[in-house]
């Protein structure tokens, strides 16, 4: 072929070589003509993802609840009183066992009895007409006789038949003095050494008295209305019985006079706290402004109530000693 014709031909003969190289061929045809050639195409795989597995839910376990502890209660255990040794249970019982002697506990000691009667310097013991008095220490009689003319007391014609006695022995370099009171009969006279056990009168109800019965007191320092005891601090108890002695405190630290202390045990027994001052004094130990005397050993509650609280102690109680008891108010 020349021109034009020869090299169009030639171009085809290159196109169908460019398209040889990327064709599968059948075959010629049965006219061995040169065909355009039936292209199959060599399938393609598809690509069908596999499906990324749902994540397995991690189970979050559900804590079980610790139980709430249930607190074991702490049982409750009063204050106990602290048992004391005898400071000064120096002096016998005035009065024998025999013919009497028991202290009448609702006329204590720095008291009016719940109001009924002047405050009370001393204690007093039971005793029938004639019931012999005993000297309860060895000393020297300062005073013996009546007190029309002097009074011993806060007035004359107090006391009436009266008997004093300075014991022999100090203490804490002060002396001591020992009191009768409304004796029937003096049988001792001033200057005279007695000893203990020693009669020195009988029982009477002479000055203010309302009824036979003896008035003991106990003075410290000197011999005065005002510097008295708890005679209870000073006398031995009972045989076989003890002491409790004690100290109220309001919410400030002072003592409230005349509030109602009761001791629950054996046996129920009541007395007030001291109106201190005028001649009432706390023990110089102690400092106590209430006592239970003569009694009987074992275990006690003591309760008493300041302002709007109750407070109770546990008192245990052993024969010849003091079961001291502190209480103090919150508020």
């Amino acid at each position: 072929m020349k021109g034009k014709n020869g090299l169009a031909f030639l171009m085809m003969l290159a196109i169908a070589g460019i398209v040889a190289a990327s064709q599968v061929w059948k075959g010629p045809s049965p006219s061995g003509l040169l065909t355009t050639p039936t292209f199959t195409p060599t399938p393609t795989a598809t690509f069908t993802p596999t499906p990324a597995p749902s994540p397995t839910p991690t189970l979050t376990p559900t804590a079980t609840p610790s139980p709430t502890p249930i607190p074991t209660p702490t049982p409750f255990v009063l204050p106990q009183a602290k048992i004391l040794d005898p400071a000064h249970l120096w002096l016998a019982r005035p009065i024998s066992l025999n013919e009497g002697g028991w202290v009448n506990f609702l006329y204590p000691y720095g008291t009016t009895g719940g109001g009924e009667y002047l405050i009370h310097h001393g204690i007093d013991m039971a005793g029938s007409p004639d019931t012999k008095v005993l000297a309860a220490g060895d000393g020297e009689v300062v005073v013996a006789g009546d007190d029309s003319q002097v009074a011993y007391g806060p007035t004359t014609n107090f006391y009436g038949n009266l008997v004093i006695v300075k014991l022999d022995q100090d203490y804490k370099g002060q002396p001591v003095y020992y009191l009768y009171g409304h004796l029937s009969k003096v049988l001792v006279e001033p200057g005279q050494k007695v000893k203990r056990g020693e009669i020195v009168g009988f029982v009477g109800k002479s000055g203010i008295a309302l009824g036979y019965h003896l008035h003991l007191e106990v003075r410290v320092g000197e011999n005065s209305y005002a510097s008295t005891r708890n005679p209870l601090l000073w006398i031995e108890p009972l045989p076989r019985r003890g002491i409790v002695a004690g100290r109220i405190l309001d919410a400030q630290g002072r003592f409230p006079p005349e509030v109602l202390v009761i001791l629950e045990g054996k046996d129920r027994r009541e007395t007030w706290t001291y109106r201190l001052g005028r001649g009432i004094n706390s023990d110089d130990e102690l400092r106590e402004n209430f006592v239970f005397g003569d009694v009987e050993p074992g275990e006690y509650v003591l309760e008493v109530k300041v302002g709007p609280h109750i407070y109770k102690r546990k008192v245990v109680v052993e024969a010849g000693k003091i079961s001291f008891v502190e209480v103090k108010a919150i508020d």
